[in-house]
């Protein structure tokens, strides 16, 4: 403590305030604290304790208690000195000690873990003075005993079970299992205290200010049962043994009620010293999603150094983290370190504090040390994210809501550093003529797409060839290539022709002159032509409006690809049992891998979820990733060119169920009355009378008129498209649209009649469901947008725009957001001006931007590019319905055959078990899309003679359409497409020759257009959902391990930490940088990353993980597996003679070969032409 100090002066320490015979209060190290004057002595002070039983009267004349201040000498405090003189002022701090004659400095020895060397007196105790209580004491440690109230009577520290021992039962005490179990457990705690001390000793020269400095030395407050006070010595010496046991720092009594209240103040008023201020907030509000750390400062185990056997559940001293030292285990400290982290990080088996817990006690009991704690495991994933993990992003949204979405750059850094990932990801569009198998084939890739969205340099040689630059071509001809494509397994490339302007000593851009050259016919990059122009008698390239590559500058010589991604949306339940817990996720996984590794579980990557910001909202932060991407690229490593890149991501597709992707391209959604998001197709038409209902009712959108059942805010689940989606009727079962009674000639809908439809308007409307209408575009619908909140921004506009909406088929709910604070402002205002008034004062207060950030989105059509969803269009719609249906017509007596046809019927070469009759009709409401995938194959041979022939007609109409929507490879997209179309149609025609009712339904529709995305985005099977429906679970299972209180932040840093472990298990590269600070991904986003330092894990973590094929079936890793091949036989059986077998007998002539024995081998599976599985007996 500052100041100085004259041991008989007048000069006093400046702590010291004039306070007269006012008390103050003082801290007694090992005791608690005590009120004092200025004109108290020490020798009060003193009496005071004994008094009080704070020091013991026992060892009077054998052991003295002495007082000490640190801050003012070494030497203890004299009995007669006062508190002025000694310069003690209000909160400081005196150390209370025992100076013992004789002795050895026993109870050192004894934390050390060792034995005091012979001839050290270690038989003093028995030599001690003779006092008023005892003459000999028995035990070799008396300073683990405390007196209690009556003589001969003594309390065990270590135990702390406050019984009581008589002086002859102490060394039997000693001796029982019991103590010496404590014994462990108190000795490590002991020294882990007086670490502490030491650390906040060493933490103090970090405090601030005069305070900050008194308050650091304030007795900790980690009072427990096993210190409960200053413990005697049993060393006769002369001197203070400083380092002995009863010596340290933390043994106090238990506090008072008072003496709580003061520490609890103490906590509070170091946390804002320490940390300048900033009260740590608790986050106790769900919807505020506070950002803090995780506390990780619960009392857990810690480690023991150096694998000491220790007892089950003793503490143990932390390990200090060695990262990066083991070589075999690298970057792992050891094998039980690296087990952990993956065991706490599995994706589908989140791991908690308190599983650990129970795992340490479970490896503790096996007799498995060094396990490490929950906090030393905690420290080390720390470490591991600082070199190659990815953060998780605090978002505000534009509606007031907290979300976290995790780093879009750091996701991608590491696909591209993935060895298992990398090699398979494609990045330029490929024209292969009339195939079509993967989404580089589709048109969207190789036409439409956005010329800056795509990849916009080749590589030949040492020359890099940029999009947009003057270059020289075969036969010097100056082009500007603006599109890079791969043909036949080489690149090509569109050009615009450039014309040279002599006049104007410049160029001119040719873009009517477009023409595909091959990519070797380049001869002369953009550096090179502008430093050769004049050499070949041209024009400066430079004089050029408009084109130029801002890649070439940012990228620094280095490649710059393309990444397309599949981002897909949708809501599902956070919790795991039947209750509703809406989370919306955003997942996304690349566009450019093939078709068969596209839809795997390790793919799919996460990027935010939330429960209750809606979707829209969330998308602005994604949305700002992107830009950010587009504009700076995310620098990544190579693992297949051993060199940096630069990637440029952008979106693809959206994806989603119908009702999401209607709220992604701001439609009203199928209860609209222009119920498609694609095009400007029609519903029901409303007559006079219902127009001027809806008008008086002021809703803008009439409740009967819609054309669906399927609402906008359904529930998605992977057995269900929508929570409001109701079967068709069948036989005067009422549907959601409504049913026409057939005796009165009206539609009932709700308990109220509507005026029957005639004829002539279901004709109408049935042939507007069987026909495209025109296309909605990007540009149309933002006019729409814009059109509403103009409208809605007027007084009395509240109506005007919901009708707006409604005839336009458009509601973008981010923008309706704050049209709803418009209207809440200017309502409870009286008079136009006032009203005016107040939406003005609202719209200062509007963000910039008020409408969806999809409509930010570079190169993406909301309306065209949401291609139709398979998933829940076939299955869980057209699939389900019939299934349905088909099942209540059937009578009690006809589902028995019905379970048994299903039963027996063979699925050989389905790839699908034996079906489960009994199961697939009694819960005919609960089936999963994986049930209809079965039911549909197999349905019309099942529902034969069961059902009317329409209906029959429609499932195989059905069944021929499946398999042509399904097809994986497509050898002649115009032939299939053509055949896909007349399916379509061939099945709509069935369906109303059947019952023109279903046509209530907007998927019956929504079909049309499937035949355009295939054309578009390759196969149907490419943006299906299955895999990303699936990967709810997974959110599912860290929802259920986060505390509820910010599930958006914990659900993101869980992903994140096992996007970490994913790629670290798959052998991605990585730059160690063992820091055990939050660290940024494996890319930084604005650097080039350097070309060496790349580390992958070691080789025994490798190898753990293919122990018993725990890495693919945990995390989902692809395995490599042979390649099924046509003609392909397995499990061969003994030579036998073909004239022996029943094909023989069918065969009208074979030939033996020229050298061949006649002898031939049975295969029990073999794979036909077109890789169909044929087992033996099938």
């Amino acid at each position: 403590m500052p100041g100085s100090f004259l041991y008989h002066g007048t000069n006093i320490s400046p702590c010291t305030h004039r306070m007269e015979e006012k008390p103050f209060r003082v801290f007694i190290r090992g005791v608690g604290s005590k009120d004092v004057t200025l004109w108290d002595t020490v020798g009060k002070i003193y009496a005071q304790l004994r008094r009080l039983r704070l020091i013991p009267k026992a060892f009077d004349g054998a052991i003295e208690p002495i007082l000490y201040y640190d801050a003012c000498c070494a030497s203890p405090l004299n009995h007669s000195m006062t508190m002025r003189q000694l310069g003690i002022g209000d909160l400081s701090v005196l150390q209370l000690r025992y100076r013992l004659p004789g002795g050895s400095n026993k109870g050192l020895w004894d934390i050390m873990g060792g034995r005091p060397p012979k001839g050290n007196g270690t038989n003093s105790v028995q030599q001690a003075s003779s006092s008023s209580r005892i003459t000999h004491f028995p035990s070799e440690h008396p300073e683990r005993w405390l007196p209690a109230s009556k003589d001969g009577q003594w309390l065990c520290r270590v135990c702390g079970n406050n019984k009581i021992y008589t002086t002859n039962y102490i060394l039997l005490h000693e001796k029982r299992d019991n103590h010496q179990l404590k014994l462990d457990k108190y000795l490590v705690d002991l020294q882990d205290r007086q670490e502490a001390y030491r650390s906040r000793l060493e933490l103090q020269g970090h405090a601030h200010g005069f305070l900050s400095s008194m308050v650091m030395r304030i007795p900790l407050n980690s009072h427990q049962s096993t210190t409960v006070g200053a413990a005697p010595m049993d060393i006769d010496s002369t001197s203070i043994d400083w380092e002995g046991e009863g010596m340290d720092h933390n043994h106090e009594l238990l506090p008072t009620l008072e003496e709580q209240r003061l520490m609890a103040a103490e906590e509070e008023l170091k946390k804002y010293m320490i940390d300048d201020g900033a009260f740590y907030w608790s986050s106790d509000d769900e919807e505020a999603e506070i950002d803090v750390e995780d506390s990780e400062n619960e009392s857990e185990p810690q480690i023991q150094p150096d694998g000491a056997p220790l007892a089950i559940g003793a503490r143990r001293r932390r390990a200090k983290l060695k990262l990066g030292e083991n070589k075999e285990w690298y970057p792992w400290p050891d094998k039980e370190s690296c087990v952990i982290d993956v065991l706490r990080h599995i994706p589908r088996c989140a791991f908690s504090d308190s599983q650990h817990g129970a795992l340490e006690w479970a490896f503790a009991a096996l007799g498995v040390s060094n396990i490490p704690s929950a906090r030393v495991a905690k420290d080390i994933d720390k470490a591991l994210q600082a070199s190659c993990g990815i953060t998780s992003k605090r978002y505000e949204g534009g509606l007031g809501h907290i979300y976290y979405a995790n780093d879009l750059s750091g996701i991608i850094a590491q696909e591209m550093a993935n060895p298992i990932v990398r090699p398979h990801l494609r990045f330029y569009p490929e024209d292969s003529g009339k195939k079509l198998a993967e989404a580089i084939q589709g048109r969207r890739w190789l036409y439409e797409m956005d010329d800056e969205c795509l990849t916009p340099m080749i590589r030949i040689g040492k020359q890099d060839y940029f999009v947009f630059e003057p270059t020289l071509v075969g036969g010097h001809q100056a082009v500007v290539p603006h599109r890079f494509f791969i043909r036949d397994g080489k690149f090509h490339m569109r050009v615009w022709a450039l014309e040279e302007d002599k006049a104007a000593n410049g160029w001119i851009v040719r873009k009517d002159r477009e023409s595909e050259l091959p990519a070797s016919t380049l001869l002369v990059g953009w550096p090179d032509f502008v430093q050769t122009f004049a050499n070949r008698h041209l024009t400066d390239p430079c004089n050029i409006i408009g084109v130029r590559n801002q890649w070439r500058k940012q990228a620094h010589g280095s490649r710059v690809l393309s990444f397309p991604v599949w981002l897909y949306c949708d809501d599902t339940s956070g919790n795991s049992s039947k209750k509703w817990n809406k989370h919306n996720s955003f997942l996304f996984t690349a566009a450019g891998l093939p078709r068969k590794h596209v839809q795997r579980e390790y793919n799919i990557h996460f990027l935010s979820t939330s429960n209750i910001a809606p979707p829209l909202e969330m998308m602005d932060g994604i949305v700002q990733q992107f830009e950010e991407c587009q504009k700076k690229g995310i620098w990544a490593w190579d693992c297949v060119e051993k060199c940096p890149v630069l990637v440029v991501p952008w979106v693809f597709a959206l994806l989603g169920d119908n009702p999401m992707q209607s709220e992604m391209a701001c439609h009203r959604g199928l209860m609209a009355k222009f119920f498609c998001r694609i095009c400007w197709v029609q519903g029901h038409e409303k007559d006079e009378g219902e127009k001027e209902k809806s008008k008086r009712n002021g809703a803008g959108v009439p409740s009967y008129s819609q054309a669906g059942s399927e609402s906008e805010g359904s529930v998605s689940e992977l057995g269900d498209d929508g929570a409001s989606e109701t079967d068709i009727e069948v036989e005067g079962e009422p549907s959601q649209e409504g049913v026409l009674d057939e005796s009165t000639g009206v539609t009932k809908l709700n308990g109220k009649k509507k005026k029957a439809e005639s004829k002539e308007q279901m004709i109408k409307r049935v042939t507007r469901f069987m026909e495209k209408s025109r296309a909605r575009t990007a540009v149309e619908s933002q006019t729409h947008l814009q059109t509403i909140f103009k409208k809605g921004a007027e007084v009395y506009g509240k109506t005007k725009s919901e009708n707006t909406a409604t005839k336009t088929g458009m509601k973008d709910t981010y923008m309706l957001h704050f049209l709803e604070k418009i209207w809440a402002a200017s309502k409870p205002a009286r008079g136009s001006s006032s009203k005016v008034n107040a939406i003005a004062t609202v719209l200062k207060t509007l963000p910039h931007n008020i409408f969806s950030p999809v409509w930010r989105m570079k190169g993406l059509d909301p309306n065209s590019d949401t291609p139709v969803e398979i998933l829940h269009v076939i299955l869980l719609g057209f699939v389900k319905y019939l299934w349905r249906d088909a099942i209540k017509r059937l009578s009690k007596d006809q589902k028995p055959i019905l379970m048994a046809r299903l039963s027996s019927v063979s699925v050989d070469g389905l790839g699908i078990p034996p079906l489960a009759g009994k199961t697939l009709v009694t819960y005919a409401g609960s089936l999963t899309g994986r049930d209809f995938r079965a039911i549909v194959q197999v349905a019309p041979f099942c529902l034969y003679g069961l059902i009317p022939e329409e209906c029959l007609q429609t499932w195989i109409a059905l069944s021929r359409l499946v398999p042509l929507v399904w097809q994986p490879e497509i050898e002649d997209v115009d032939e299939h497409l053509k055949k896909l179309q007349d399916a379509i149609d061939h099945f709509l025609n069935c369906t109303v020759n059947w019952t023109p009712r279903w046509f209530n339904k907007p998927k019956f529709h929504i079909l049309l257009h499937l035949p355009d995305h295939i054309k578009r985005f390759g196969p149907a099977s490419l943006f299906a959902t299955e895999g990303f429906e699936s990967f709810n679970a997974v959110i599912r299972s860290f929802s259920i391990h986060s505390n509820r209180q910010a599930p958006s932040r914990d659900i993101a840093r869980g992903f994140a930490r096992g996007n970490r472990l994913r790629h670290m298990l798959s052998g991605g590269f990585f730059l160690p940088k063992f820091d055990i600070i939050p660290g940024n991904q494996i890319n930084q986003q604005n650097n080039i990353p350097p070309e060496t330092g790349w580390r992958a894990i070691g080789v025994q973590p490798r190898l753990l993980t293919n122990l018993r094929n725990f890495a693919p079936e945990m995390f989902g890793m692809p395995i490599e597996v042979e390649d099924m091949k046509a003609g392909r036989c397995e499990k061969l059986s003994a030579e036998i003679d073909f004239d022996s077998t029943q094909s023989s007998q069918a065969t009208a002539a074979w030939v033996a070969p020229e050298h061949g024995t006649g002898k031939i081998r049975t295969a029990e599976k073999a794979y036909l032409q077109n890789l169909d599985l044929c087992r033996l007996g099938s």
